[in-house]
């Protein structure tokens, strides 16, 4: 090896070796130091959906689509929607000890900063990715995200079609509303003749009616039979739950049930409470007992409302029993025999006919508008619900069970890229020393 080959090597080994220790040190503390993230990711289905003709899709894969529905997905609106649902304006103010909750632009900006919206490759796919430190945060995240924009998208479909038949009826409803204003009173008239006729038969145990009052009748007992079968059945699947399951059920099914769904929200909302108190204080400490006795009495509280549910549906079980029992007895008693009716009270006849009149009329101007039963039902349909974008939840997010930060393959390639450096800088070391020279080359005899 050349001397100038050696004084070149002589300058790498430092330089290697610097570079190698530091990153296997970058690595090291990438690995040990950077706080875990986890990553969940709910994935939603988008297409262009014909409602006429048969919900056929107007076009599999549209590569400008998915694209635009990201931006509206990752939206502003669509943002605050789920910041509202997931509550996070008073998580993240606990997490961050803030003393009051935080403002909507802040935790969207935060939260902006912690989301990925993006289609899946050449599909109609849209993946909602959310990540956070609490991983059962990340999915909550990542649905509510998801929830929102399907939601979104269909109130903007209702909207547009309830635009456009407004738009049609205040073209083309007035008659249809002077029709119906005629058939009403109509209708008035012959409910008074009706009772007026039916009066000198009060004394008669067997109860007279006209043919269509009679049918009226029957299909309300058959109204009156389903909604009987209905509330038993969902008497005996309540009966047969166990307690927690009618717990986490009940506040689903009884939507109009205020006490309950908020007994419910205020239980899991202490649950948050009582995990961030066992973290943040130790369940030794005083906020761990006072969070575990709010629990204690909301999970009471919510026993004795579900007890109060479930008495109401027994309730609503026997009033639907005794409803049903009375109008089969009032069947019992009936009959269709209206000749003595229309021969005592030909004005009532009469008034009937002028009734039907009215409604054949509605019918042929209905189908003037464009009902199903014309040719032109289509046209007349697609006029009012238009082609528009369908919004799917396909896959919620569920909670991760691994961190996504920090990257493990990431941070040994980072270190072994330096340990690589390290012995690289030693070989180099070693092949840039120089052996010592002998007595026999410089002339001199070796010392005794």
């Amino acid at each position: 090896m050349s001397v100038l080959s050696v004084k070149k090597l002589k300058q790498w080994p430092l330089p290697l070796l610097g570079c190698g220790l530091m990153l296997v040190s970058t690595g090291l503390a990438y690995l040990l130091l950077t706080p875990p993230a986890f990553r969940a990711r709910a994935a939603v289905r988008v297409e262009k959906r014909d409602w006429v003709h048969t919900n056929s899709i107007v076009n599999p894969y549209d590569p400008e689509l998915a694209p635009a529905q990201c931006q509206i997905a990752a939206s502003d609106p669509i943002l605050d929607q789920a910041i509202a649902d997931a509550n996070l304006n008073a998580r993240w103010a606990r997490r961050y000890n803030h003393d009051t909750p935080l403002k909507t632009p802040e935790t969207r900006s935060l939260l902006k900063s912690l989301i990925h919206v993006h289609p899946l490759g050449e599909s109609m796919i849209i993946a909602i990715e959310a990540t956070s430190e609490d991983r059962m945060e990340s999915a909550a995240i990542a649905n509510a995200i998801a929830r929102a924009y399907c939601g979104f998208e269909r109130a903007a479909h209702e909207q547009l079609v309830r635009a456009r038949t407004t738009d049609l009826l205040s073209r083309e409803g007035g008659e249809w509303n002077s029709l119906g204003g005629k058939i009403k009173t109509a209708e008035e008239r012959v409910y008074q003749l009706y009772l007026g006729a039916m009066k000198y038969r009060a004394t008669n145990q067997v109860q007279i009616y006209d043919p269509a009052s009679y049918q009226r009748l029957q299909a309300r007992r058959i109204d009156l039979g389903t909604e009987f079968v209905r509330q038993r059945d969902l008497c005996r699947r309540l009966g047969a739950m166990s307690h927690d399951e009618l717990a986490d059920l009940l506040p689903i099914i009884e939507t109009n049930n205020p006490a309950l769904t908020g007994a419910q929200k205020q239980l899991l909302k202490a649950r948050d409470d009582l995990r961030d108190a066992a973290r943040d204080h130790g369940a030794n400490s005083q906020e761990f007992r006072a969070a575990a006795q709010a629990v204690a009495g909301l999970g009471k509280y919510l026993d004795q409302t579900v007890a109060g549910t479930l008495a109401n549906h027994e309730r609503n079980l026997a009033e639907a029993k005794a409803a049903l029992d009375d109008l089969e007895d009032k069947l019992k008693n009936a009959s269709t025999n209206t000749t003595a009716l229309t021969l005592a009270d030909s004005e009532y006849a009469k008034a009937r006919q002028d009734l039907e009149k009215l409604r054949r009329q509605r019918e042929l101007l209905e189908d003037d508008l464009g009902s199903p039963k014309t040719g032109a039902a289509d046209q007349y349909l697609s006029s009012i619900v238009p082609v528009s974008v369908v919004a799917e939840l396909v896959d919620e997010a569920t909670p991760p069970l691994r961190p996504a930060i920090p990257n493990p393959l990431a941070g040994f390639v980072v270190i072994w890229t330096g340990v690589v450096a390290v012995l690289a800088s030693l070989v180099t070391r070693l092949l840039c020393r120089q052996p010592k020279p002998s007595s026999a080359t410089n002339g001199t005899a070796p010392k005794p």
